[in-house]
């Protein structure tokens, strides 16, 4: 199993970082999920940063022209592997049991994902 956080952001580069960060101390198995970034547009640090960032877990990111959020997600759809998606805002941030906790529910209830 492997579920797809896709992660849209357009000039908020000090979420991001802080979001990313974030995902790292994720208590999951690295194998059970992975990160896609989208950048939607240019203008911040946002792409120099992701160049930089050398995370521990599966991660990749995409830049393209600004077309909103539902563009922007749906171009993270597209690129990411995952049997399951979860969309994350740039300022959202997980608490660290959260990926583990929803990998023991889904794993608990089968029969009730889609």
């Amino acid at each position: 199993m492997l579920i797809s956080f896709i992660i849209s952001t357009h000039n908020k580069y000090r979420f991001l970082s802080a979001n990313l960060t974030n995902m790292r101390r994720q208590t999951a198995q690295r194998s059970v999920f992975e990160i896609v970034v989208v950048v939607d547009g240019f203008g911040d640090e946002s792409v120099r940063f992701l160049k930089k960032f050398e995370p521990d877990f599966q991660f990749h990111y995409l830049v393209k022209e600004h077309g909103g959020l539902v563009s922007a997600r749906n171009a993270g759809v597209e690129h990411s592997h995952g049997d399951f998606l979860y969309f994350i805002d740039d300022d959202v941030f997980l608490e660290p049991e959260f990926i583990h906790r929803l990998v023991e529910k889904i794993n608990r209830f089968p029969d009730r994902v889609h």
